[in-house]
């Protein structure tokens, strides 16, 4: 227990700071993350039921010497923002997250690589809306850019749900509408 409230500490002294320091280290535990370090994402989402101009930026960093990852995610120029701190959990001996958003929610999702895919799976069992689990899946295109995707299990059976696809910025570019 007293881990946990370091590393929540710990989290939430980096959610706290202005700049990220670019560290290109990596734990061996953490490597296949490499392809998305240092990389800001900007994308639409395709197919939205809420508007037709929903944006999305990520951001992706190697923190706390390597030993963690952190993505920054923020919609429509901060209508919505949260932070995931992804590191390997000794106990579970498995990649897990830690996902903080504005609403105030805290968030904690398995994570693994499946052949050239990113996935977060998200237990919601106990809400009563019948979706039982939320699997996000990150990928690189063909043409490099980067996909997400989200699907729900329902009655056993995964469901489609939204998807965007991101172009990959540099630093310099302006990632505002």
């Amino acid at each position: 227990m007293r881990i946990n409230k370091i590393l929540l500490l710990l989290i939430f002294s980096l959610i706290n700071t202005e700049e990220i320091p670019i560290n290109n280290s990596i734990s061996d535990k953490l490597i296949l993350f490499k392809p998305f370090l240092g990389k800001i994402f900007r994308g639409k989402i395709i197919n939205s039921k809420v508007n037709d101009s929903i944006y999305n930026i990520h951001r992706w960093y190697s923190v706390l010497n390597g030993n963690a990852i952190r993505m920054t995610h923020e919609i429509n120029n901060g209508e919505y923002l949260s932070e995931a701190f992804i590191l390997w959990d000794e106990k579970l001996n498995r990649l897990r997250s830690w996902h903080f958003n504005s609403s105030g929610i805290v968030v904690i999702k398995d994570v693994k690589f499946v052949d050239d895919n990113l996935i977060f799976i998200e237990d919601v069992s106990k809400n009563k809306n019948g979706i039982t689990k939320v699997k996000t899946i990150y990928n690189f295109t063909y043409n490099g850019k980067l996909q997400n995707r989200t699907r729900f299990l329902m009655d056993n059976i995964w469901v489609d749900g939204g998807e965007s696809i991101y172009d990959e910025l540099l630093n310099t570019d302006v990632v505002s509408d």
